[in-house]
């Protein structure tokens, strides 16, 4: 067995083995939910709804935060462009300052 386990083709085997027995318990878990979707009669269909809500209740959250995020960066953006306005004005007075000293 120690020398099998260090068979890359083995160690594959042995990994087949896990995927296999998860598909199975996936496709048990669906022909349930087919059988018997309701959530008040089954409780893996009660556990799938459970557990979609908080998912979406989870994704709900975070689309919340993000668009509060994107609130404060468009408030940032627009005082980044006032002050980069406020800026270029100055510049084009101090330009102007310095083409009329120099004539």
């Amino acid at each position: 067995i120690a020398q099998l386990k260090r068979d890359p083709r083995f160690t594959r085997l042995v990994e087949m083995e896990q995927e296999i027995k998860m598909w199975r318990r996936s496709c048990a878990r669906v022909q349930g939910l087919i059988k018997d979707p309701l959530p008040e009669t089954n409780s893996v269909a009660a556990s799938e709804v459970a557990a979609w809500e908080g998912r979406a209740s989870s994704s709900l959250n975070q689309l919340s935060g993000e668009q509060e995020r994107a609130v404060r960066l468009e408030s940032q953006i627009s005082e980044l462009k006032e002050v980069n306005e406020g800026y270029a004005t100055a510049l084009n007075q101090s330009q102007k300052r310095l083409h009329q000293a120099s004539q």
